[in-house]
């Protein structure tokens, strides 16, 4: 469900900076932005694209694949202190 849920997001955000692209190639944007904030629009236009198709590239990805290892190491850890606290309690 969560990689589902990444794909959409990542749909998106993809729409709304080939939105962007439209309202930039047949020159409506002036109707909807001030012409000053045009490189503020490009900017956004290229920070969309890029976080929707990670979002997208990450949806296919496996579970394991997309987190980093540092939960492994805290549950591994996490572990260890739970077996030795509970050899304390019981001496």
């Amino acid at each position: 469900m969560r990689s589902f849920h990444m794909f959409i997001r990542g749909i998106i955000l993809a729409g709304y900076a080939l939105l962007l692209f439209k309202l930039l190639l047949t020159s409506q944007l002036a109707n909807y932005v001030s012409p000053k904030m045009h490189p503020f629009i490009y900017f956004a236009l290229f920070v969309l694209l890029i976080l929707g198709g990670m979002q997208i590239l990450r949806s296919g990805m496996n579970t394991s694949e997309s987190h980093c290892h540092y939960f492994r190491e805290r549950s591994s850890t996490k572990q260890s202190y739970n077996t030795h606290h509970e050899q304390f309690l019981e001496a």
